[in-house]
């Protein structure tokens, strides 16, 4: 009996317009059900391996990142490369430049085997997901 006249109140205030109620507040950022990121394609250009000059014995290389969106909009944010070295997992280099297309230089490797890596990392409430790419890389 309580519950059936707590609700009669309750709808006699909102019907009367005594008191509102109102839904959630809109979000620019995407993520949810009814506002998905749009996905984005990043891509990683360069060589799988290169040798050393015989005076200097360090090589470096040279890569092109470029990030594309599934929707007409161009991704705004950062391209973030990564290089480390394989079995230690030093960090070698880490830039970042921005989208939607960047180089870099590795500058000077010794040899062995690392792993480079571009990163999209997207501008805040940007509608867009971050994405990454990866490159093995042999220095001889």
């Amino acid at each position: 009996m309580k519950k059936m006249i707590a609700a009669l109140g309750t709808a006699f205030v909102l019907s009367t317009g005594l008191v509102a109620t109102s839904g959630a507040p809109a979000s620019a950022a995407c993520g949810s059900y009814a506002n998905p990121c749009a996905p984005t394609t990043t891509t990683l250009s360069g060589p799988s391996s290169i040798s050393g000059k015989p005076l200097a014995k360090k090589a470096s290389a040279r890569y092109t990142c470029k990030v594309s969106a599934a929707s007409s909009r161009t991704p705004k944010g950062q391209l973030r490369f990564t290089v480390r070295k394989a079995g230690g997992g030093k960090i070698i280099v880490d830039q970042r430049k921005a989208t939607p297309t960047a180089s870099f230089t590795t500058g000077p490797l010794a040899k062995g085997d690392y792993t480079v890596r571009c990163t999209y990392v997207k501008k805040k409430n940007a509608p867009f997901r971050t994405s990454s790419a990866s490159k093995r890389l042999r220095v001889r």
